[in-house]
């Protein structure tokens, strides 16, 4: 057996939240491609022989020793000799191959990709093309590494001067911070003695956000921010401790429905979700509440519908198309982040024909071809509307709100649901800005967002150029700024997941401190049916060096 071994440096494996384990093979993400371009830097290739798990090549993996795993992309053919032979059992063997011969990707953090290669018609052809895996390492893109790269052009914190006594802070937005008397100590938990300052920053728009290094992703979704907010105590440069709670009335960018209040992990980075906020007046809960709030976040049959209404069938809640619609779909959350679905006659059709495209991606956890139902996963249905025709598979809220939001508009029978996730949501509410008894229970980062499903979404594997065709070296982070929320989302610049049709602005940082940029109207030009794209970005280090200056450019 062939075992990597460390002997100076400990590899690390980038925190991902797309794929949890690789043996959860139906959940992978999976991108089709006519040929593999082989230009990505910061990679090593795995050879293996067509239509077998056998290395034939060798790559000296030392450098990983060095350097954080961020994704392993499984590349195959589509093209079959024999139209029934089973290429998700060879995916599955040749992944198992590479657990055996290399230990450190036995671990559950690594994200997985699956590249489909259909460009190949016949044997000859296939067996040319590269098989096998692809191994992207680099700079680790965790919060503490982001946010030290971008430290020179980032929100600058504001100090206040702090005694053990306690204090009331007012920041510039109208945001409070109680510091409690006695509720700050050393690192070893003695207490503070002298004075110390407390220092706070918030970020309230996309171009702050860019630049913080805070993910921006929570369960697989998206957030879209209404402020996020950093408190750390120091004294004499020396890391303080909080031991009872900051309270912070946090004034938010904008009232809005469906807001959580989430605290960063930020060893892992990822985000623990405190409670769920539904009034500016919001109480405090106490653990048995808490516990209750979290399980409500996505609410045990929710119900939502495309191309029809809600009505009721032998005593029961179920879709009922508008007129002679066959193209509606419904969807019921069942528990454990499972959906049932169910389809029109015309809808029916047209998902079985995606799901012969994505079929090695997709798992039917149960499936009733009379009823024209479904069970699918979130990742799943996430894949299968990347290919569908017609309506896509709708999010869901629960019953008593679409009710509501079938009053407040009128349905030609191709309306699809908003994507947003209001939980709790009340249509003709108005949410204030001001979110009063956030209570922080250590120093750190802290948001109050909505989540989301990106729409028309689709993955691109680039090649980033500079204006005069010149390869772009040393690339560190790719964020995709989506001027149509109020957020950024970071990622290896060899694999950006966009919404196809949305208005992004790409924003590339080297590891040499240099910003390319890619704006959104040469984002609405560029060709995103080709899954490799040539990108074409204009250096802008200079011009955007700071939070300021890429909110003037955004125009936000």
């Amino acid at each position: 057996m062939k075992k990597l071994t460390i002997s100076a440096v400990f590899v690390s494996v980038l925190f991902s939240g797309t794929i949890e384990a690789s043996d959860n093979f139906n959940e992978f993400e999976k991108v089709n491609v006519y040929q593999l371009n082989e230009h990505n830097s910061n990679t090593i290739k795995l050879k293996m022989n067509y239509a077998g798990n056998n290395f034939i090549s060798n790559s000296d993996l030392k450098i990983l020793e060095n350097n954080e795993i961020l994704q392993v992309d499984l590349v195959y053919t589509r093209f079959k000799r024999d139209a029934d032979f089973d290429q998700s059992a060879l995916n599955k063997k040749r992944i198992a191959q590479l657990k055996k011969a290399y230990d450190i990707f036995e671990s559950e953090n690594i994200k997985w990709h699956l590249i489909e290669q259909d460009g190949a018609t016949n044997f000859k052809q296939a067996k040319d093309y590269f098989h096998g895996f692809v191994i992207h390492y680099g700079k680790s893109l965790n919060y503490k590494t982001l946010s030290n790269a971008y430290s020179e052009i980032q929100k600058e914190f504001d100090s206040y001067p702090m005694k053990n006594s306690g204090g009331v802070i007012k920041y510039e937005s109208g945001t409070k911070i109680k510091i409690q008397p006695n509720s700050v100590t050393y690192e070893d938990g003695t207490p503070v003695t002298g004075d110390f300052e407390i220092k706070y920053r918030e970020f309230r728009n996309a171009a702050e956000i860019a630049f913080s290094g805070i993910p921006m992703t929570f369960n697989d979704q998206n957030f879209n921010s209404v402020g996020m907010y950093e408190i750390r105590g120091e004294q004499d440069g020396k890391t303080l401790k909080l031991t009872k709670p900051a309270v912070v009335n946090f004034q938010c960018t904008k009232g809005d429905a469906g807001v959580g209040f989430y605290q960063l992990d930020e060893n892992a980075s990822k985000w623990k979700k405190v409670k769920q906020i539904t009034k500016a007046e919001s109480k405090e809960l106490n653990p048995e509440e808490n516990d209750k709030a979290i399980k409500k976040e996505v609410p045990i049959g929710s119900f939502s519908v495309s191309g029809g209404g809600i009505g009721t069938v032998d005593g029961k809640m179920r879709a009922v198309p508008f007129g002679k619609n066959k193209n509606w779909i419904s969807s019921e959350l069942l528990a454990e982040k499972k959906e049932r679905v169910r389809f029109g006659n015309y809808s029916w059709k047209c998902y079985n024909e995606a799901l012969i495209q994505v079929k090695d991606s997709v798992r039917e956890l149960n499936r009733d071809d009379k009823k024209q139902e479904v069970v699918l996963t979130g990742k799943s249905i996430e894949l299968i509307n990347q290919k569908i025709k017609g309506n896509k598979i709708p999010g869901h809220f629960p019953v008593q709100e679409f009710a509501i939001e079938m009053k407040q508009h009128k349905d030609d029978g191709n309306r699809t649901n908003a994507t947003l996730l209001a939980e709790g949501a009340d249509k003709g509410h108005t949410y204030p800005s001001l979110v009063k008894g956030l209570n922080s229970s250590s120093f750190g980062v802290y948001n109050c967002d909505q989540v989301y499903r990106m729409d028309n979404r689709i993955t691109l594997l680039p090649e980033y150029v500079d204006e005069n065709g010149n390869k772009i070296t040393k690339q560190h982070v790719l964020c995709v700024v989506d001027l149509n929320y109020n957020g950024s989302f970071s990622y290896n610049p060899n694999s950006i997941t966009v919404d196809k049709k949305g208005k992004n602005v790409l924003l590339l940082f080297t590891e040499d401190k240099k910003l390319f940029v890619l704006g959104e109207n040469e984002y609405q030009k560029l060709d995103k049916n080709s899954a490799q794209p040539t990108i074409v970005m204009t250096d802008m280090t200079k011009e955007l060096s700071s939070t300021k200056a890429l909110k003037e450019y955004l125009n936000i």
